[in-house]
């Protein structure tokens, strides 16, 4: 994120809720990277973690404690959303409202007989809806005006989930959007909820950022930069469309690296490989890149 270094520079990140130290005075510690980054050269956008709390990487109280009264299991959630908003407000440009993805409940399986979700506290997607909204409520009535903009997140299974999720969401009061699971992921059903957007002035001048969650393969960068171009002509000329992907983090973390990418009439990707582990090289001129691409 600096400018003047030896690494590379890129000025734009995302950087979760879900995997960060909530705590503000550490944060700007053990995260200074992120929090003193120098803000009119940077931009990040800040996940929810709603996802992660979906799955159980972050923990949520889905049941009350034994003795515990309603008030203070509500207590208990709306400490962990105040958390969440406190942390996006002081890390992020851009932040995404807290929901609970749908296609969070489907790795959990099915019961047979009722067919509920197995999830600790979210059986159904009605529940991710209802969930979702009360994060968002809660949201809209304890945020601090101007200390991040919020990109109001549109989820949905197929198109019948996604349209329902829209018209419950359109009107919030969030500055602008984003798209997850299949909503952004399929260019059909993406393509036709953002003509619906513009036709009905939910893409006007102000709603500056969309962003594609969990969705960084190189054709979606290519469609991408099309959407873009097309709406900053024809509709905004100040939108940027961002997307992210976890796949680099999960790669570094099994000790490997991208190192190239294909691209020919039948594939189109990145191509990794184990991170260089070769004592011998210690004193070598040859650059790092240059070793990498003779490896794959």
């Amino acid at each position: 994120l600096q400018q003047k270094t030896d690494l590379f520079n890129y000025k734009w990140a995302l950087y979760s809720a879900g995997h960060a130290e909530h705590d503000l005075e550490k944060t700007d510690i053990v995260e200074s990277m992120v929090q003193k980054r120098d803000r009119s050269k940077t931009v990040i956008v800040g996940d929810s973690g709603g996802f992660q709390i979906a799955t159980g990487v972050l923990k949520w109280p889905w049941i009350a404690k034994k003795n515990q009264t309603t008030d203070e299991w509500k207590g208990d959630q709306d400490k962990i959303r105040m958390n969440i908003l406190r942390w996006l407000e002081h890390t992020a440009d851009w932040s995404m409202i807290f929901d609970f993805p749908p296609g969070g409940i489907d790795r959990f399986g099915y019961d047979e007989k009722t067919g509920q979700a197995l999830h600790p506290g979210l059986k159904s997607y009605e529940d991710c809806l209802k969930g979702s909204i009360e994060n968002a409520e809660f949201f809209m009535k304890h945020r601090k005006p101007g200390a991040t903009k919020f990109l109001n997140v549109l989820q949905g299974r197929n198109q019948q989930e996604g349209d329902e999720w829209w018209d419950i969401c359109k009107d919030w009061p969030f500055e602008s959007w984003a798209f997850a699971n299949i909503q952004g992921h399929s260019l059909a059903l993406n393509l036709r909820r953002i003509i619906k957007m513009r036709d009905t002035k939910y893409l006007e001048p102000g709603r500056d950022w969309l962003h594609y969650l969990g969705n960084g393969k190189i054709y979606t960068s290519c469609n991408l930069t099309n959407i873009q171009r097309c709406l900053r002509k024809y509709v905004n000329p100040n939108v940027t469309l961002s997307y992210d992907a976890a796949s680099p983090f999960v790669m570094t973390a099994k000790g490997q690296m991208y190192g190239t990418y294909e691209i020919s009439p039948e594939k189109l990707r990145f191509k990794g490989g184990s991170i260089p582990d070769a004592k011998e090289l210690k004193g070598s001129t040859v650059l790092l890149k240059d070793y990498v691409v003779e490896l794959l």
